[in-house]
């Protein structure tokens, strides 16, 4: 999964990004972007309340697109990381998904975007020690794709 472009885009509410896709002004938008390119627009909900931008610079992202296999392992996983990514100054905006596809294919079974204030604390928690057994776990209790993305 190497997205060209991947867009992460905040409203306060499902129902706000709902009236502004189907708003008159967008679906002219609408029709020009999809002569222009391919690709899925889904909706989701995310986890908490977001403050915009961020204090010490662009933030980022790791985003995934996971797909169960062993419930009662990644259960096991789920319970354990959130303590990790919040000892690195991370947190999650989505964690799940119960998204609505409102373009394209992409129907992911779950998703997870996990915000931390610089690539740099990104990185250190993905390959920290705190996080190496669970990775492990994750790993043989899914399938997925994960990525880096720096915030705008």
């Amino acid at each position: 999964w190497l997205p060209q472009r991947f867009v992460l885009a905040e409203y306060k509410d499902s129902e706000t990004i709902k009236a502004w896709y189907y708003s008159d002004e967008y679906k002219e938008l609408t029709k020009l972007r999809q002569s222009a390119s391919t690709g899925s627009l889904l909706v989701v909900e995310g986890v908490e309340p977001h403050a915009q931008g961020s204090d010490t610079g662009k933030a980022a992202y790791i985003v995934g697109e996971i797909e169960v296999t062993d419930p009662d392992m990644y259960a096991k996983y789920a319970a354990g990381v959130p303590g990790t990514v919040a000892a690195y100054g991370g947190r999650y905006l989505i964690r799940g998904v119960s998204g609505e596809t409102l373009e394209g294919s992409w129907a992911p079974k779950r998703l997870v975007v996990l915000e931390f204030e610089s690539m740099e604390r990104a990185k250190a928690w993905y390959n920290s020690p705190e996080y190496a057994d669970l990775k492990k776990l994750r790993q043989s209790a899914s399938n997925g794709n994960l990525i880096f993305a720096e915030g705008a």
